[in-house]
Formats: C-alpha cells, structure tokens, sequence
C-alpha cells in the first residue's frame, strides 16, 4: 500500500470556513479560521499535496474528481495561486450549481419522496438558486412562506409539502435544518438525555406551524398549504405533569406575543368548504420574517456548521444537528467567526465556501507530526484544564438553582393568565354565537327584502295594468268583458297592496331584530376584545418570564458547554500524555528486551557447560563408587583369607602342643619329631603368611577408607554440579520469564498506545488539526466511477457528436468565442444530464432511506456484489473507444501504464512500490494483458482509497 493510501485508514479532520466578503480593516476570512484554529498543544499538521489538493477540492465544490489531462496540468503548474484559481475555476464551472442543489437536496429533504412537487421542478428550482447564488436566508424564507399556490415558487413549497404539512414532523426538521437542533424527544418531555432541550423549546417552534395543515380537496389539483387562525402549543409533561403553553419562538430567540382577533375578524378568507382558508396573521410568514429580519445565533451557526462539514467532512458541531452544551463545537470560537462572517456576507454561500478552500486548515494533510508536546507541558495544561471545567459547572449549577426560580414564577404567570384565556374563549364563543344570531336575522331581513320587492314589483305591474285597462274599457264602454277584466284586475292590485303592506310590515319588524342582533353583537365584540386586552398584561407578563428563563438556561448551557469544551480538551491532552508514557515504556522495553535476551542467551550457553561437568561428576562418582566397592571386595577377601589362615594357624598350634605332650611320653619317637618339625615349619609359613595378610588387610582397609572418602568427594563434587545446573537453570529460566514478561508488556503496550493514537487521530481531526478522511457520498462515488472508467467521457464525445449533426455551427460561430462556450456548456450539460442516469443508481444502491440521516458510511452485500459482479461496471471496464482499459493496453511501458491508471482513478503519480507492483503483475500476466490491466482497473476502484477523500 502507498503511503498516500495509507492514510486513508486514520481518522483525521481538517478544520476550516469562511467567506470571500472582507472589510476594510479586516483580514479575509481564510485567514481568520488559520488565526482560530491554532493547534491544540502543537500538533499541527503539514500542507497536503497537490494532487491530494486537486480531488478534495474538485469533489467537495463540483462533487466530482478531475479527469487524468487536468489533474496531470494541475499538478505539473508550477505557478503560486494555482490553487486560488483552480478554486476560482470549480466554483465557475456548471457542475457547481448541481453539485450544490444536490447537496442542498441532501440537506432539505434527506432523499424523501417526490409527492406533492416533482424531481425536475425541484432540481431547476435549486440549480437556479445555486447558479444565482441566492443568499441562504432569501432561500430559507422561501422554503418556509412558500404555500404552493403561486407556480412561481411552488418549488420551494415542497419543503412543507413534501411533509405533508404535519406539524410535528415540521417542527422536528425545521428544528433540525435550520437552527441544528433536533427537539424530537422533547414533544412529550423535557429531553431525557440532552438538558439543553426543553419542553417549551419544542412548542416554541410547533407554535408557528401548528396551524398549518395541507390542502387538497381535489385530488385533481396541486395539494397546497393551508393555514387557521386559531390553535395554539400547549403541552403537558408526561413526566411531571407540568402543563403550559407557548407562543412563537425559534431557538435563542425572543417568544413573540400571540396576537388574539375576535371572531369574525381572524381571516382574510374564511374557512368553508373546498375554500383555503388565509388568516389575518399567519404564523407560518411571521417564521419566515423572523429567519429574513432578525436571525438568530442558532440559525447562523448552523448554516456555517453545515457548509463547513460539506467542506471537510465533519461539522465543528457533530452530529450537525444536535448543537447542545454536551456536545459543544470543538472549536467555538471559530464557529462564532463563521457564524458572524456568513451573516455580514449577506449569506453569500459562494463566496464562503470559497474561503474555506482557500483556508491553510482546508489544505492540511491527514498525517500528524512526529513531535509531540512534552509531560511537563501537556500535564500543566490538563491541571489547568481541569480547574476551568470545575468552575464552570459550578457556574452552570448556580444558574439552575435560579432557572429552577424561574420555571415556578412562568408556572405561576401561567396559571394566572388561564382564567383570563377563558374569559376570551367565553367572549369569543359569545361573539360567534351573537354572529350567528345576526347573520340568521340577516339572512330573514334579506329573504323579506327580496319579498318585498318581487312583491313590489307585481303590484306595480298590476297597478299599470289597472290603469291600461281602465282607459280601454273608457275607450269601450259597451264592452262588458273589458269592464269585468278591469274589475278583476283592481281587486288583483288591491290584494297585492294589501300583501305588499302586511311584507313592509314584517320586513320593519325583523329589520328591528337585524338592528337588535347587530347591537347584541357589537357589545359582544366589545366585550371580547375588553378581554383580549384584559389578558394583554398577563400575556407578556409570561412571555417576559419565559424569555427571561430561556436566557437563564441558556446561560446555564453557556457555562456546562464551557465545561465540556475544558473537559474535552482535557481528555485529549490526557491521551496525549498517556499516548507519550506509553512510547516511553515501548522505548524502555524495547532497550531492556534486547539486553535481557543477550543475558538469557549467556546463561543458556552456560547450561551444555555445566551439565558437562555434571555429567564428568557422574561418571567419576560412579568410578568412584566402583573403586570403593572393589576395596571393599578386596577386604573381604584379604579378612576372609586371613581368618583362613589365623584359624589353620590356631589348629596347628593346637596340633603341635599336643604332639609335644605325646612326644614327651614317647621320647626319641622319631616320626613325632619329623611330625613335629613339619608342623612348627608350618605354623612358621603360616605365621609369616598370617603377617603379610594382616598387612594386606591393613592395606585394603586403608585402601577402603580412601575409597569411602573419594566416593564422598565425588558425591559432593556431583551435588555440586547439580546445584549450578539447576541454578543456572533456574537463572534461565527466570530469565526467559522477564523476557516473555516484558514482550508481552511491549505487545500490549504498543496495542495501547495504538489505541491511544487513534484517538489521537480522530480528535486532532476533530480539533481541525489535521485532515478528515470522509466517505464519498453516492453521488460523488458515481461520478468518480463515471470519471475513472472514462465512462462520462465518452459521454462527452457522444453528445458533442450528436449536437455537431444537429446543430452544427457555422465557421463564423467557431470563431466567436462566447458562441464556442456556450456550445461547450451545452455540451457539458447534456452529457452530465446523460450521467446522470447512472449516478441515480448509486444513490439507489449507497444512499440511507428515505428521511434518514444521510451522512453515515455503510456497507452492505449489495454494494459489495455490485462492485465485484456488476454488469454495468463491467461493460464501464471493457476497453472501448479511448476508455481507461482501452488506453491502458495500448500502453507497452508498465510505468506508463502505472502513471496513467493511478493518475485516472486516483489523481495521483503512483509510488515507485506501486509501479513495481504493477510491473510484476504484468508480467505475470503477459500472456492476457486486457484482462490484467481491466483487473488492475477494477482493483483500484474497488481500494478504500478511491472509497473516501482525504
């Protein structure tokens, strides 16, 4: 593996952002994130190469890498700003403004499903805001006031369409997206395990949308956001049962005083059937204003928190929308000069990701330097560190015991303004019943007037029918049948008067009880709005007391995030110093091991030389023993033979005393005498004999005892050479037990101190020290498969073809500059919109469900087996009219075709190893080259280094 590639398994972060706006007396932004994120104790990592440099810019702000021709250009420029204008160069390019919607999609709707407004009209909504650059709060306010009825910004409508206009879902990822704080768990409680997020937060923001609801009665028709004037955010914990309500508030912001209207005065369109109702006041457009007008803290630090994690891969805030006193930024100062600097920048998102990239902490590599602090220092800091968090958190306990205060005086107020909101719901209801009245009285006093005036109408008609009859039958006086007709027709007109007048008589009569029933109203509507602003005082009494408690608290959240920031910080010095006492301890062992070992093999060749000399005492012992035991046989011998002889001497003597007697009484018996003579002759050989073996016996017992005294010699002389044997032994054996000792304690310590390292890594990047090694994400995978396999480049080749047949350009055009970029644009476009196709799949296959957070990597069997069997891929592999494979096996120099695989899939030169690993493979492989260089191909696609940028 390449040292390049090896980085990629640390976990490193870089830490930067920023904007182009700078002002008069100000440094740029860029400047200020390097200012604020000096290194903690030192560790600061060095600038990252250029070709590292050229794929982490390229994904990060066109969400692709370059292809081989620019990363071979951009890496041989030897110019000094040639980073400053490849920046410049990406964020002009037209892969920006999709990359960007992409990521804005990403952000917003978290890969929901296209219900209520299509893919399309959102994608060129987004791209069109990007490629403006549209301010991020001009676009929040869109996304939130959008209701779907103008086709204009229906687009954006899709935020809360999309949502079905659900109130809760809504304040959740409102919460989330837009202030960074995810209030879920606090709908029915206070957060059980975040004590930043109160239940009053949660129904602070629902207030705005609670009203909201989605309208459709045709389902025919575009669904669109309807809004009622009433309905407010109470809530009641399920824990305590602590009961209140809550007016409009975003977080850290001001609650806003509910305005109450009468009834009959609380719509611009009253709701009715298949109407959309529009209130006098709409709370969803007061959220809205409240982003555009006055934005919070919490609103700017997020946006500046997210970009800088689409720019670097983890947020100074992780997770991004999770900002609370536990989980504080890990560097806060710098994300207040983000927070500041966006807004001052009118939001300019362009220009901010800009500064960021120009930023040295964007441009950091992800390997820390050998030099660490010193124990001495990182121990003073750690101490200090220590005493810093210990005061804030008593700080933040003071300022809890007077929260808690607080709580009871807004429970208090609360209870206070209860009778009065009754009071107005009464009034209200009285007004809505006193309208009914009038409009009933109304509706009678209308019904008579058309009476009347039909009534009206047929009496006049019978009037001057009256009257034309009459001056005919005058005209005619002997016609009869004229003379009764007239008659007919008066008593017609009479009766008609007759009923005109008993109508005008009713009509004054209810006219009368319209008029009463206006008078009841109007004093009700008095009376209503008498308590309306009999409980004004009341309600911003409880909106001062809760604004006053939510500062209170978020001035206890100011001071445990201070003590978590120290205690963080102590903890990673801590590993620092232990990370530090554990290479010593390695250094010690690895200096006393070799040592201990060169002892152990000293006392081991003593060991043969010692049982030599045992064994040379063995066997003289055992000659020894051999020796005694044959004085011992020789004594036996001699003192046998000797007692023979004493005793044959002893029965001679015996025989010859009694041979004297006999002689003596047989005198001059000569044969006595011969007898006599032999047997003293005898007795003098036997005594001579006795002697000698007396002597003998003498000499064998000497011999005996020196004998004796060998073996005992010899027996110390073996227990001797036993002992050394088994001491030295014993010596190596101990010897070889501090030996196991002490590699077992280098074992376990360097797995320790690995342990230590990464964690080390991990929090250097999150301290910004270093460079964070982040995920591709689907999209960026499928376009870098795409770029790598050559694939979006026949893509290129296709579609210029195919608009050259269509609409050729003229030679005239060809020399007309903007006419041969805007034809490369149009090139550029229709063969990305072609690609497309294909980044889909990828977002299908490594893309989190739908409404998920999408900024976990995973892996899955699909995603494994796609890579290793895929068709697609495969077919991407095949050489093909100039592809990757294609130009690698025309290719006949391994070196070449090294430098041309790893600068195309990689945007790197290969290492020397690399190429002779190539090399050697190859030539292995002589006899199937398109095979090999499709499986070389295919192998660095597959790497966890094409996987994840760095």
């Amino acid at each position: 593996m390449s040292s390049t590639a090896s980085l990629l398994w640390r976990f490193v972060l870089v830490v930067i952002a920023g904007h182009a706006i700078s002002f008069a007396d100000d440094p740029p932004l860029h400047l200020l994130v390097d200012q604020r994120l000096a290194p903690v104790s030192g560790i600061d990592a060095p600038q990252c190469s250029d070709a590292e440099f050229l794929r982490r810019v390229s994904l990060d702000l066109i969400g692709m890498p370059p292809g081989p021709d620019e990363a071979r250009t951009f890496i041989n420029d030897t110019a000094p700003d040639k980073r400053e204008r490849l920046i410049d160069r990406l964020l002009a390019s037209v892969h920006y403004p999709r990359h960007m919607a992409s990521a804005l999609d990403l952000m917003l709707m978290e890969r929901r499903a296209n219900t209520h407004v299509s893919a399309d009209e959102w994608q060129a909504w987004l791209v069109k805001s990007v490629r403006d650059n549209k301010p991020w709060n001009v676009l929040a306010r869109e996304l939130l006031s959008a209701d779907g009825e103008d086709p204009a910004t229906r687009p954006a409508a899709r935020f809360m369409l999309d949502r079905a206009a659900e109130s809760h879902l809504l304040t959740r990822d409102i919460g989330r997206v837009f202030f960074g704080r995810d209030l879920q768990c606090a709908q029915c409680h206070d957060h059980p395990n975040i004590e930043d997020y109160a239940q009053e937060d949660y129904y602070g923001l629902q207030a705005f949308v609670v009203r909201a609801s989605l309208f459709q009665p045709d389902k025919n028709k575009p669904a669109v956001i309807a809004e009622t004037a009433t309905g407010e955010a109470s809530f009641k914990s399920v824990f305590t049962d602590r009961a209140g309500m809550s007016g409009p508030r975003v977080p850290d912001g001001q609650e806003l005083l509910s305005v109450s209207f009468i009834p009959g005065e609380q719509y611009k369109v009253a709701p009715a059937k298949n109407v959309r109702s529009i209130p006098q006041e709409s709370r969803i457009l007061k959220l809205a204003d409240v982003v555009t007008a006055n934005p919070t803290e919490a609103f700017n630090r997020n946006i500046a928190n997210r970009l800088w994690a689409h720019m670097l891969g983890r947020g100074i805030v992780e997770p991004v929308d999770l900002h609370h006193s536990a989980n504080p930024p890990s560097n806060p100062k710098l994300l207040s000069v983000l927070a500041e600097s966006f807004a001052e920048s009118d939001y300019n998102v362009k220009n901010f990701l800009r500064e960021i990239a120009l930023s040295e902490t964007y441009q950091r590599s992800a390997t820390i330097p050998a030099t660490l602090p010193s124990l001495d220092d990182l121990n003073a800091q750690i101490e200090q560190l220590k005493a810093d968090a210990g005061k804030s958190r008593d700080q933040s306990y003071e300022v809890e015991a007077e929260t808690e205060k607080l709580v009871t005086a807004v429970d208090a107020a609360f209870a206070d303004l209860q009778p009065l909101e009754e009071a107005i719901d009464k009034t209200g209801k009285a007004v809505t019943e006193a309208i009914k009245v009038r409009d009933a009285a109304k509706a009678k006093v209308d019904a008579r007037q058309k009476a009347v005036a039909n009534q009206q109408s047929i009496q006049q008609l019978l009037t001057e029918a009256h009257v034309n009859a009459k001056a005919a039958a005058e005209a005619i006086k002997d016609d009869k049948e004229l003379a009764a007709l007239t008659a007919t027709i008066l008593r017609k007109s009479e009766a008609a008067q007759a009923a005109l007048e008993k109508l005008q008589a009713a009509e004054q009569a209810e006219a009368k009880s319209l008029a009463d029933s206006e008078s009841a109203l109007v004093a009700s509507q008095t009376t209503a709005r008498d308590a309306i602003s009999a409980a004004t005082p009341a309600k911003e009494r409880l909106r001062d007391l809760r604004n006053q408690l939510v500062a209170k608290r978020q001035l206890a959240a100011d001071h445990r995030e201070q003590a978590a920031i120290a205690e963080s910080k102590s903890e990673y010095l801590s590993t620092l110093a232990t990370y530090q006492q554990q290479s010593q301890r390695i250094g010690d062992l690895s200096r006393q091991i070799p040592e201990l070992e060169q002892s152990l093999a000293a006392s081991q060749a003593k060991v043969p030389e010692l049982q030599t000399a045992m064994t040379m005492a063995v066997k003289q012992l055992e000659d020894a023993q051999a020796q005694f035991k044959q004085s011992q046989e020789e004594l036996a011998q001699a003192t046998t033979q000797l007692n023979d002889t004493q005793e044959t001497h002893g029965i001679l003597q015996a025989s010859l005393t009694k041979l004297d007697e006999a002689r003596t009484r047989l005198s001059q018996e000569e044969e006595l005498q011969l007898a006599h003579d032999r047997i003293a002759a005898k007795l003098s050989q036997l005594a001579s004999d006795i002697k000698a073996m007396q002597e003998t016996v003498t000499k064998n017992q000497q011999q005996q005892v020196e004998a004796q005294k060998l073996v005992m010699t010899r027996e110390a002389e073996h227990k001797a050479s036993q002992q050394k044997v088994a001491e030295q032994e014993k010596a190596v054996a101990g010897l070889e037990a501090q030996v196991k000792s002490q590699t077992n304690q280098l074992a376990e310590t360097h797995t320790k101190a690995a342990e230590s390292w990464g964690q080390i890594v991990a929090s250097s990047a999150t301290l910004g020290n270093t460079a964070q090694i982040a995920a591709l994400t689907p999209e960026q995978l499928g376009w870098s498969v795409l770029i790598a396999t050559g694939q979006h480049q026949r893509q290129l080749a296709t579609q210029e073809s195919k608009l050259n047949k269509e609409k050729p350009l003229s030679d005239e055009d060809k020399q007309d500059p903007n006419k041969v970029a805007a034809r490369a644009t149009e090139i550029t476009e229709a063969a990305t919109a072609a690609s497309q196709k294909s980044v889909e799949n990828f977002v299908t296959l490594f893309g989190a469900g739908s409404g998920q957070p999408q900024g976990d990597f995973f892996a899955t069997a699909e995603q494994a087996l796609f890579f290793a069997n895929g068709s697609e891929l495969s077919s991407w592999l095949s050489p093909a009219s100039g592809n990757l494979t294609d130009r690698l096996r025309q290719l006949e120099d391994p070196a070449a075709i090294a430098d041309e695989l790893y600068v195309s899939v990689l945007c790197r030169n290969p290492t020397p190893d690399e190429i002779q690993e190539i090399q050697s493979y190859l030539a292995e492989r002589h006899d199937a080259k398109d095979q090999a260089v499709q499986e070389l191909a295919w192998a660095l696609i597959t790497s966890a280094e094409f996987r994840f940028q760095y």
